[in-house]
């Protein structure tokens, strides 16, 4: 190829119309400062500039530290390293910045992924930025036993050693993936055409798969029919997608899905917005609770069931077809109280609207209730259930016993928050505020007369509930790091993603 790379071509490009690039260009000197070592220690000084600004920003700050593991284009394991903080009152008050940042630093090359060697590295990488590892009071990583492990995890590795004040959230994003994974293995049936790839790693991917072969379900059946009539060697694939495709029970099953993993789709795209804090997450995960629980009744099956009739006649389906006696799936325990199962390898299929209520509808919805229940319960999660309290939805809005907790994990003095608190909840009293985030705002201009509850509010909305921002960072970087260019070197590719 003629291409001598993005940045050779962009200069050559310039210098038609800027002098000053054209003279480099045509310099006879041999210092054209443009060979590859010097491309590379330009972009590690300026990604070494930008993280010397978050860490002067989050420098006496409390923040949080977020971290996740993916593989790049040639295979090396790469830890993205993240850090949510939430802006100072006077950078809110100038507009300056959003209340609250979350941070890309840079990726770490893993070699070895035992949790201590784990641990090293992210205090290494961390103390090489000047980062103060004692104002850390939160980790949000995925679920992986190495991560999240309460005996020898990184996360008590670094609260143990690094991090006291650190508590460990599990990123609800990964968490809200199990709960779809684990539902999905409840369809008694299972098999699906994909116009768009279904992943076990993707979030929301299934509600977008089974919404692409709804709404292009006619030129799927076509495009099989000719790929039937051409009569190589897919037709025989193709006839048995086919006939999958007009069973009555895929098409009552495709709907059902489509109609319980909706709501769970908006959580899913709202957990990734990196301004969202833990109380709000709460309520948005307790008002899809609430919408699962009115989708169990039977009016609403009997308005989805006639949906699924219409869209059957539309399509010349006969909906009471029997359908093809499977071999039954197993299913996890914790759904046994849910799912009517009869002898094991032998299962009477639903062919009529009442068994389809029975055998797929209502227990899609309660394995639905059990998963949420069980993959976000923090009961025994005291500072989390502190912060609750902060909240100006809450019932037990500011009230001290409750906050106590919360206040000695950030050493906060309990009576001298006592005395903010009461002069503090007769000024709000008339206040309609919404969230952490409205609370803060309203207690900028008082934070020389409330500065510990000011704290307080800050540390609440420094805890992350996802590690989606980790997540985009591996989107950019499958972008930077193509297969046209696997031979860029680890610290290359970190800093041009910073």
């Amino acid at each position: 190829s003629n291409n001598r790379g993005n940045l050779l071509e962009i200069l050559s490009w310039s210098s038609e119309t800027d002098p000053i690039i054209k003279s480099i260009m045509e310099s006879s000197n041999n210092a054209t400062y443009l060979s590859h070592q010097i491309q590379n220690e330009l972009l590690e000084i300026m990604a070494n500039q930008i993280r010397r600004k978050i860490a002067e920003q989050i420098s006496g700050n409390f923040y949080s530290l977020m971290a996740d593991e993916s593989k790049d284009i040639s295979g090396n394991a790469q830890l993205s390293i993240v850090i949510r903080v939430v802006s100072s009152p006077a950078d809110v008050l100038s507009n300056k910045n959003k209340k609250i940042q979350e941070y890309f630093l840079g990726f770490i090359r893993l070699q070895q992924f035992d949790a201590v060697t784990l641990s090293n590295e992210i205090v290494q990488f961390l103390n090489l930025h000047k980062i103060d590892l004692k104002k850390c009071i939160a980790m949000c990583f995925d679920g992986a036993s190495v991560m999240s492990g309460c005996h020898a995890g990184v996360q008590t590795i670094l609260r143990d050693n690094f991090m006291p004040k650190g508590i460990y959230i599990h990123c609800f994003a990964h968490k809200l993936n199990l709960v779809i994974i684990d539902v999905c293995q409840v369809v008694t049936y299972y098999e699906t055409t994909k116009l768009k790839k279904w992943s076990n790693i993707r979030w929301d991917s299934r509600w977008s798969s089974i919404d692409s072969i709804i709404k292009n379900y006619r030129a799927i059946l076509k495009a099989l029919s000719d790929l039937i009539n051409d009569g190589d060697s897919r037709s025989a694939d193709a006839n048995g997608l086919l006939i999958a495709l007009k069973e009555p029970l895929f098409i009552v099953t495709l709907f059902v899905i489509h109609k319980i993993l909706g709501p769970i789709k908006i959580l899913s795209n709202q957990l990734q917005d990196e301004s969202l804090d833990f109380e709000t997450a709460r309520e948005l995960i307790s008002s899809i609770v609430a919408q699962m629980k009115s989708y169990r009744d039977d009016s609403t099956f009997e308005s989805l069931y006639s949906k699924v009739a219409q869209f059957c006649t539309e399509n010349q389906i006969d909906i009471s077809q029997k359908s093809r006696q499977r071999r039954q799936k197993q299913v996890p325990a914790r759904f046994n109280d849910c799912i009517a199962t009869l002898i094991t390898g032998h299962r009477e299929y639903a062919d009529n609207e009442e068994q389809y209520r029975t055998t797929i509808y209502y227990p899609l919805i309660d394995s639905v209730l059990i998963e949420l229940n069980h993959r976000f319960s923090n009961a025994n999660m005291e500072i989390l259930i502190s912060i609750s309290s902060l909240c100006p939805k809450n019932e037990k809005f500011l009230d001290f016993e409750i906050l106590k907790p919360f206040a000695l994990h950030l050493d906060i003095n309990p009576d001298m928050l006592k005395n903010e608190l009461n002069v503090l909840r007769p000024m709000l009293k008339n206040k309609k505020l919404l969230d952490l985030k409205e609370l803060y705002c309203e207690l900028i201009p008082f934070v020389p007369a409330f500065p510990n509850v000011v704290l307080m509010v800050q540390g609440a909305m420094t805890i992350p509930v996802t590690s989606a921002t980790c997540e985009r960072s591996f989107s950019k970087m499958k972008t930077i790091k193509t297969a046209l260019r696997n031979t860029m070197s680890d610290e290359r590719l970190s800093n041009l993603c910073v």
